[in-house]
């Protein structure tokens, strides 16, 4: 797929239900779908990543804590440990990192949620439109006249 320039207003344009060109809509919202079920993908990714990396860096922080503690003779509580890991910079910035996956993660799943739900809408707004033109006279004529040559042949 080509890269998309503007994000916001593909985004707008796949969760918008134009009612005028609803066969077109149709057409379109499997390929949005898949679009927006790869990005939703690439965002889960990221995140379960990120979830490694901070367990890494709490891992290092602990380490190297531990170890700086064992030199010097220091006696370390578990909670001492775990309150100096919580202040380290590595692992403060790997946790800002894991809010922002999340944040994304859960955008994501929001996209599809919408999309879903204008397929939803879509389906309704169809049958609706059905249901108005089967009492249009003029449509009503065209389905008789095709029910009749039908029957002719």
């Amino acid at each position: 797929m080509a890269e998309i320039e503007d994000l916001d207003k593909y985004l707008a344009d796949c969760t918008n239900i134009y009612p005028e060109t609803l066969e077109e809509e149709f057409v379109r919202l499997s390929a949005d779908l898949a679009y927006w079920s790869g990005q939703a993908e690439k965002a889960l990714r990221a995140h379960l990543r990120q979830k490694l990396e901070v367990e890494r860096a709490r891992a290092r922080a602990a380490l190297s804590l531990r170890l700086m503690a064992e030199k010097t003779g220091a006696k370390l509580t578990e909670s001492k440990v775990e309150d100096a890991v919580a202040l380290d910079p590595e692992y403060m910035a790997a946790q800002n990192a894991l809010v922002e996956t999340e944040c994304a993660k859960v955008k994501h799943q929001n996209i599809l949620h919408a999309i879903g739900a204008k397929k939803e809408m879509m389906v309704s707004l169809g049958a609706n439109i059905r249901q108005e033109k089967e009492h249009d006279p003029v449509i009503r004529e065209r389905a008789a006249t095709r029910r009749a040559l039908r029957e002719q042949r």
